[in-house]
């Protein structure tokens, strides 16, 4: 993701800063993955750009795309403080940009979340090990944004650590009806069928 390059298009991409940001949001949030902290901030600068660039339209219709900017820049700022050893304060922007989310966000479509606040806030949660925080912040996010890949999968994890073993089973067996290829290799889908014959046996 850090490395993505934008597509070459017969359109200029400057008209169009809030689908831009997608991008560079994409390449903010994997550079602070990779801890290639410099990148990180070279990404989120252009994102903030972009917002300015939106708002400075004063086009009330365009609400919605800078209030989506906005979340990406509190979340790829949160992901390169947590990153950086600065925990607190990288949970500090995480849950500014999860309130951001929770009164701007609409139906997932366009410009819906790109990727949302509140599942990666369950994300960050989950690496502090704060299972029960993360596991909340997951389901949170598949109220309004069902059947998302890493929302199910967050979920599951985080309730078989809190020993949520209804709510584990219910959410890794969802995981496993969301995939079409039989007997999938995919880590996630392994350890799912793995947790849910051993639950069997234990009944």
């Amino acid at each position: 993701a850090a490395q993505l390059k934008l597509q070459e298009m017969e359109l200029d991409w400057n008209t169009f800063p809030w689908q831009k940001a997608v991008h560079h949001f994409a390449k903010a949030y994997g550079a602070a993955q990779i801890k290639d902290f410099r990148l990180a901030k070279q990404e989120i600068k252009i994102l903030e750009e972009l917002h300015k660039v939106l708002v400075d339209k004063k086009d009330r219709t365009k609400f919605i795309q800078i209030k989506q900017i906005e979340i990406q820049i509190k979340t790829a700022q949160a992901w390169v403080y947590f990153k950086n050893k600065q925990k607190k304060k990288g949970l500090e922007l995480m849950l500014d940009a999860v309130e951001v989310e929770r009164n701007t966000s609409k139906h997932p479509v366009t410009p819906g979340d790109v990727l949302p606040a509140i599942e990666l806030l369950g994300d960050m949660y989950f690496e502090m090990e704060k299972y029960q925080q993360a596991f909340a912040a997951y389901e949170e996010d598949l109220k309004g944004r069902p059947h998302r890949f890493n929302g199910v999968y967050g979920a599951a994890i985080s309730a078989k650590l809190v020993g949520n073993i209804k709510a584990a089973e219910q959410y890794f067996k969802e995981l496993i009806e969301m995939v079409t290829i039989e007997n999938s290799t995919r880590p996630e889908i392994v350890e799912a069928t793995a947790y849910l014959k051993m639950t069997a046996i234990k009944i």
